[in-house]
């Protein structure tokens, strides 16, 4: 199983960050929570700080893991670490994505999101409903 982190960030309106994927990335066009693979000998916050600076030039401190989804995609099974990010600096940047938006939670169900995103989307409403 690969372990991957996804960044949850909020703006001052309480709009979270979703990234599109480019047509050269699998899963092409699908929108996601901006992330990636934890390396070896990394920690899920080191991983989450590195891919957000390098996917979208913002500097992130991770402040809380939320519950982990594990996904079967048809080439690969991940374990997907949703972790809450506050931006600390930087002016956001597509290295490798499409495009980004910023959403309500109620708004994130009308994107094409990936399958793992898609359950992380589901977890958020639950909390933020409760």
């Amino acid at each position: 199983m690969i372990r991957v982190v996804c960044a949850i960030i909020k703006n001052a309106d309480g709009k979270l960050l979703l990234t599109q994927r480019s047509g050269k990335m699998d899963h092409s066009y699908h929108w996601e929570f901006p992330g990636g693979k934890v390396e070896n000998d990394e920690t899920d916050y080191a991983a989450i700080t590195r891919e957000i600076w390098e996917e979208l030039q913002i500097e992130v401190e991770p402040l809380k893991k939320l519950t982990q989804v594990d996904w079967q995609y048809p080439n690969k099974k991940i374990a997907l670490v949703p972790i809450i990010c506050e931006i600390r600096s930087g002016t956001l940047n597509l290295n490798e994505h499409l495009d980004f938006v910023w959403l309500a939670i109620n708004e994130l169900t009308e994107l094409n999101v990936l399958g793992a995103d898609r359950e992380v989307v589901n977890n958020l409403k639950r909390v933020y409903e409760n």
